[in-house]
């Protein structure tokens, strides 16, 4: 009886053992904005869109060749760093430029652009390795839209 009761110490001791333990790992997970991956990594938009109630805007496909292959890169010093690739829209531009801060807040992504009078807060849709995709509110006129704007890292 006595060998009985120490079996179901010892198994009882190992159980809140392993509780314990599982429920430190849960608190110390880190939510998804501590795991950013596109920080410090060469970004290409690859597709821009709109969406109201009654229609879709493809940006993307609206911008000029010169704007397409332009190359954006959030830095850890939370600048906005944008490379203006080969197809330069103005030849007098420089090569790179910083076109804003970022920084992370209540799991959005606020980028302040470089005039400081633009302020824009993305929801973070979905981040991986190699894509990235952001969305916030667009009024144009008296429209709603939802942007999306989805990277690939160059």
């Amino acid at each position: 009886m006595k060998y009985f009761s120490k079996l179901n110490l010892l198994f009882l001791i190992l159980l809140i053992i392993v509780f314990i333990f599982s429920c430190k790992k849960d608190e110390t997970s880190s939510s998804p904005v501590d795991e950013f991956s596109f920080v410090n990594k060469r970004l290409k938009v690859y597709s821009a869109f709109m969406y109201s109630t009654t229609d879709t805007i493809d940006i993307y496909s609206q911008l000029p060749e010169c704007k397409k292959d332009d190359i954006t890169n959030f830095t850890d010093s939370n600048f906005i760093i944008l490379d203006n690739g080969i197809l330069k829209c103005n030849q007098n531009e420089p090569q790179y430029l910083v076109d804003g801060k970022w920084h992370l807040s209540n799991e959005k992504l606020v980028i302040i652009s470089i005039n400081l009078i633009d302020t824009i807060r993305f929801d973070i849709l979905s981040e991986s390795k190699i894509r990235f995709s952001i969305g916030s509110n667009l009024k144009i006129g008296n429209k709603n839209y939802y942007r999306i704007i989805n990277y690939n890292q160059e």
